[in-house]
């Protein structure tokens, strides 16, 4: 019977409220904001109007600046800016001439002219629609790639200043209603979002899961974060200037223009300063009141400032939802819940036996920094070390009394030990699991190899250690070869055969016998000498240190795989022992593969039970070899004991004696 339960399940923590934290990789964290990176930039304070900012799909920024956009002059001043895809065309509004101003990316031409367009906001979608914010008429325009207007989209607004699309949405900041107002393709409205204001509100930008949008007061400004949902996050970190504009680049950084100068990055780095989770009720699975008796949590190691505590609360009704209040330091406050020791992933629960558990988790941090919990596991009715000592210890204990919860605690300090204990068994091939002995073989650089067995390979990792002795000898070579191919082969080393004629010392028999254990070197041993060897365009010339190298250069470094062909033999087997050739060959030596086919030839291929094969039909002859021909290719079928119609008979188009 389990003793134990997880709360996070398929790593999206269900059972969870979540305010002030979010899922990330399956994590729990303090959610995210950005964070100014750079020092605070000075813009106008309390800007009343927008500026340019966009950003293509390579990260290049577009911003406006004293009635300019990228060096390209706007006599009139210049409002907001788009890149557009489709048209590879940078949009600037041009607001005291009311037009559009269409600027080719990249050579800076000028190419379209859209007029009567009042744009404080411009925002683009998949199909290429350009979309315009015209607080002064009180409309969300909506126009074709060409600038065609279609008059049907009916939005209808009281101050719209910024535009974006998140398609098939359409999201607009409406700052004479204090909204985000979303539209649908044909302009209706499908939702509205109040806005936590306290000033005047310029820039919106959208992401998968958020809105941000810049709130500008006499005193400074701020960038909010907002959930789709309409959920105040918290404020971007470090960031107090003026508001005019907002994008998000492909790499996920929020950029904000201030209104005067260079727009800033905002990376999202920062953290809100708390949250909570609270989550359950967990235990139902079974109807008997539990012990609980532990909290553990997995979670990576605290970064300075950030803290942790967990809380839970134990109850029969699986209706009676604890109280949180806020994110604060009283968030958990309420007697119903047993507060652990902050900082600590793991600690014990002082609660009566109930059939249900709920469990709180409360996040604090700088601002730059967040605890990191992968998952929160609940312990319960686990006998413990109690049973293990003598039964005079057991004898009247509660679970409840200081012996079970003080061997809980030293339980605790093992619980690790233990477990490596446990895996200890995992090392042994003959003991692992399936998908653990992968990792072995991957340890001891055994590879899996096709048609090898559960069994064969646990025998290959078992006498990986072993083979270690011979790696780089042709004997380990050889062993490796034929067990990862099932081939057998032979290994010669040319350098081990040779031997070369010379004259014994003084008291040496000698043992090179001129023409029988001798063979010629290839070049002078000692290269050519002036006088002696050198001869005009026939020497070998070598430096001092190649000395006696010409008898070796030839044999050296090298080997021959000498491969049986037979019933065994398959080009795929030959070229899985080429592939294993290049893995297990030591670095710098070459190799060639012989076949050796049935056949025996004195003084080419006559070693007994090394090269000469006997066995197969004799090979066929050519026309021009004289009166003894014979023919290649399959045999035609002849009656008798082994003729089988169907399987070794064939037809010919004449008889053939032997």
């Amino acid at each position: 019977m389990s003793t134990h339960l997880y709360t996070n399940r398929d790593d999206r923590w269900p059972d969870f409220t979540l305010n002030g934290l979010e899922i990330g990789g399956g994590r729990l964290r303090l959610a995210r904001l950005p964070v100014l990176d750079g020092p605070q930039p000075a813009g106008p304070v309390n800007p009343d109007r927008p500026a340019g900012l966009a950003i293509a799909a390579d990260g290049t920024v577009f911003f406006t600046e004293d009635g300019q956009v990228a060096g390209l002059p706007c006599a009139a001043g210049t409002g907001a800016l788009l890149v557009h895809p489709e048209r590879n065309a940078l949009f600037a509004a041009d607001t005291g001439n009311r037009r559009l101003r269409l600027f080719q990316l990249g050579t800076g031409q000028l190419v379209d002219v859209w007029e009567d367009v009042v744009a404080y906001g411009l925002a683009t979608d998949r199909h290429g629609r350009v979309y315009s914010a015209d607080p002064g008429d009180h409309h969300v325009r909506q126009f074709t790639a060409g600038g065609r207007e279609i008059t049907s989209f009916a939005a209808r607004l009281r101050e719209p200043v910024a535009v974006a699309t998140d398609d098939p949405l359409i999201h607009v900041l409406d700052r004479g209603a204090g909204t985000i107002v979303t539209l649908d393709q044909a302009g209706r409205t499908l939702a509205q979002i109040r806005l936590p204001l306290t000033g005047r509100a310029l820039g919106l930008a959208v992401t998968a899961d958020s809105f941000f949008v810049g709130d500008n007061t006499a005193a400074g400004g701020r960038i909010l974060r907002l959930s789709r949902d309409g959920e105040l996050i918290g404020a971007a970190v470090g960031y107090a200037g003026p508001v005019t504009a907002l994008a998000v680049d492909p790499a996920g950084d929020l950029w904000v223009h201030p209104g005067a100068g260079v727009p800033a990055r905002l990376p999202p780095t920062g953290h809100v300063r708390e949250g909570v989770a609270w989550g359950g009720p967990f235990g139902g699975f079974t109807k008997p009141a539990k012990t609980w008796q532990r909290v553990t949590a997995s979670a990576a190691a605290l970064p300075v400032d950030a803290h942790l505590r967990f809380f839970v609360h134990v109850t029969n009704d699986p209706t009676a939802r604890p109280p949180v209040s806020g994110t604060g330091p009283d968030a958990f406050a309420d007697p119903a819940w047993y507060a652990g020791p902050s900082d600590v992933t793991q600690h014990l629960v002082d609660r009566p036996p109930a059939r249900y558990a709920w469990l709180g988790l409360r996040m604090t941090g700088s601002g730059h920094v967040s605890a990191d919990v992968e998952q929160v596991r609940l312990d319960f009715d686990r006998p413990g070390l109690l049973p293990l000592l003598p039964a005079v210890y057991g004898d009247g204990v509660a679970p409840t009394d200081v012996l079970p919860r003080y061997l809980a605690l030293v339980e605790s300090l093992f619980e690790d030990v233990e477990r490596e204990i446990g895996d200890l068994s995992r090392l042994d091939p003959a003991g692992a699991t399936a998908p653990f002995l992968a990792e072995l073989a991957r340890w001891t650089a055994t590879p899996a190899r096709p048609g090898r067995t559960e069994a064969q390979t646990r025998e290959d990792v078992a006498s990986a250690y072993a083979r270690t002795a011979t790696t780089g000898t042709a004997a380990g070579l050889r062993a490796t070869l034929e067990q990862a191919t099932g081939l057998t082969v032979r290994i010669e080393e040319p350098l081990a055969q040779a031997a070369w004629w010379a004259l014994p010392a003084a008291g040496s028999t000698g043992a090179s016998v001129l023409g029988v254990t001798t063979m010629l070197a290839a070049a002078d041993p000692q290269g050519a000498v002036l006088g002696s060897t050198a001869t005009v365009d026939r020497s070998h010339l070598i430096s001092g240190e190649d000395y006696g190298a010409p008898l070796f250069d030839a044999y050296a470094h090298r080997f021959t795989v000498r491969l049986y062909g037979g019933a065994d033999y398959s080009e795929e087997r030959r070229q899985a022992l080429v592939d294993v050739l290049e893995h297990e060959r030591p670095a710098d030596t070459e190799y060639h593969i012989c076949r050796v086919e049935p056949g025996l030839s004195i003084g080419m291929q006559a070693r007994i039970g090394i090269d000469t094969v006997l066995g197969g039909d004799p090979p066929a002859t050519r026309l021009t070899d004289g009166e003894d021909l014979r023919l290649g290719g399959r045999r035609p079928g002849r009656l008798g004991r082994h003729s089988r119609i169907g399987r070794n008979t064939v037809l010919g188009s004449s008889a053939i004696e032997d």
